[in-house]
């Protein structure tokens, strides 16, 4: 025995030690502060039991020499270091081995051989996320004695996932079970299944109280049927990895606490039925493929509870291979802000008609195709919503003579470089005039009549150079006039 344990040492683990080749059975140099790699000498260690080097420095690879301790080695403490590289294939040679530790080194990769896996009685020393290997596991093995590469793939992807889709949950996933008894892929042999030489899946984890996230890693599996994820407390956004899932038919992600916007690779997946995605925290539109499917007529889905229908592949963009995208950002800007602009009125602004159509909007060529006039009287009842600073291009607003109420949202402090003309006249806002509005430098027309707008003149309006026109009449502003306006 040679115990150097909880000392200060430095430097290197000598490549000496290896010449004690039939004596030495335990080699402790826990919790020092060793450097440098291990040691390939230390396989030479023949009657070696026990090995910890926990609690170091120590960088690079397991040494492949280790597996010449087959026959003695039965405890191997590697943990807390800075260890990196594959060690599957050095563990599996040690058919003695009981005893082993390698949480703390992030850099280690790789999944416990099945035959070691099941020799070591606590787990629960390893990194979450480590895991039996699938290949020649029990978990396979018992649904398919030849090892189906499918099956094998999909233990894998599964494994993978685990702990990103749990959370705070439990999952019996385990390569010591049989993958037909695992949470979610049985009932009656139903949920998993062999079909033409391929295995497919069903994957029903409903109600589980999963506090994780969805993981990318489901989008590797092609042979997924379903899946079905609702009613947990998911976070995080909808992987667009999904949208790799040829076969998937049914997905519901109903009543997670999901953010972000549906990925348009969802519209992909040629043969899904269902889709259902309330009840989370989604945001922005739907894209048109999702929202509905003309060739699919037992297409279900709740998507337009989520959002607007996105102008992508729709009549409102006839040509978007043209179109640069530009085009078809400000028409979805377009139909988010449509409710909050129209109010109780009507704006025939939908995805079944062209852009160029609808009311109010007038489309440029200069520098590319793009919304450049937005003027709409005598009809809106609502707000101005935020989304109009969206509109990159834009040159007139007119929204005058309706009866809008609100602020002028900062929003539109995003058009200063465009905007020539701003006519919110003849309604109901409130608020002060932002004095941001004195950083329009092309800005050529402000009118702000006759609504209920208050405080005092912004002395920035001033610094519009290009201003021919201002009116301010009828509000209830105070102050002075400001000097810089002479």
């Amino acid at each position: 025995t040679l115990s150097l344990y909880s000392n200060t040492l430095t430097g290197g683990i000598p490549q000496e030690l290896g010449n004690i080749t039939t004596t030495l059975q335990t080699l402790n140099l826990y919790s020092n502060t060793l450097t440098g790699t291990i040691p390939t000498e230390l396989g030479n260690l023949s009657a070696l039991t026990r090995l910890d080097l926990s609690n170091n420095m120590l960088t690079g690879t397991i040494p492949a020499s280790l597996a010449n301790l087959t026959t003695t080695l039965r405890s191997l403490r590697l943990h807390n270091n800075q260890l990196r590289g594959q060690i599957t294939t050095t563990l599996n040679a040690l058919t003695t081995l009981r005893e082993f530790t390698i949480s703390g080194n992030d850099a280690i990769s790789g999944c416990i051989p099945p035959s070691l896996w099941q020799r070591i009685p606590d787990t629960g020393i390893l990194p979450r996320g480590w895991r039996g290997c699938c290949a020649g596991s029990h978990a396979v093995r018992a649904v398919d004695s030849n090892e189906h590469s499918d099956l094998v793939h999909a233990c894998n992807v599964f494994l993978d996932a685990k702990d990103t889709l749990r959370g705070t949950a439990t999952l019996n996933w385990d390569t010591t079970r049989s993958m037909r008894s695992w949470t979610g892929l049985e009932r009656d042999g139903f949920f998993i299944r062999l079909f033409q030489g391929r295995w497919y899946y069903y994957l029903r984890l409903q109600g589980l109280g999963l506090s994780g996230s969805i993981p990318p890693a489901l989008g590797n599996l092609p042979t997924l049927l379903r899946l079905f994820l609702q009613n947990n407390q998911l976070t995080g956004s909808i992987p667009p990895e999904l949208g790799n899932l040829p076969r998937l038919s049914h997905l519901s992600l109903v009543n997670n606490d999901l953010t972000g916007t549906i990925p348009f690779e969802l519209g992909k997946l040629p043969w899904l039925t269902e889709l259902y995605l309330g009840g989370n925290h989604l945001s922005g539109c739907v894209p048109s493929k999702l929202y509905r499917r003309p060739d699919n007529p037992d297409y279900e889905t709740d998507a337009s509870s989520i959002g607007p229908e996105c102008c992508n592949d729709t009549n409102a963009i006839p040509d978007p291979e043209t179109d640069h995208g530009h085009l078809i950002a400000e028409c979805n800007a377009l139909i988010a802000a449509k409710d909050t602009l129209r109010g109780a009125a009507s704006l025939n602004w939908d995805t079944r008609r062209y852009i160029g159509d609808w009311q109010g909007i007038t489309l440029g060529t200069t520098p590319y195709t793009s919304v450049q006039t937005l003027s709409i009287s005598n009809t809106l009842r609502g707000s101005i919503p935020t989304e109009l600073g969206e509109i990159a291009q834009l040159r007139t607003l007119n929204l005058y003579s309706n009866t809008l109420t609100g602020g002028i949202p900062p929003a539109l402090g995003n058009l200063s470089t465009t905007l020539t003309t701003l006519d919110l006249g003849q309604n109901n806002l409130t608020g002060g005039i932002p004095p941001w509005l004195g950083g329009f430098t092309n800005l050529q027309t402000l009118s702000l009549n006759s609504n209920t707008l208050t405080g005092s003149i912004p002395t920035e309006l001033g610094d519009l150079r290009n201003l021919r026109t201002l009116d301010l009449r009828s509000n209830q502003l105070t102050d002075t006039i400001p000097s810089r306006l002479y």
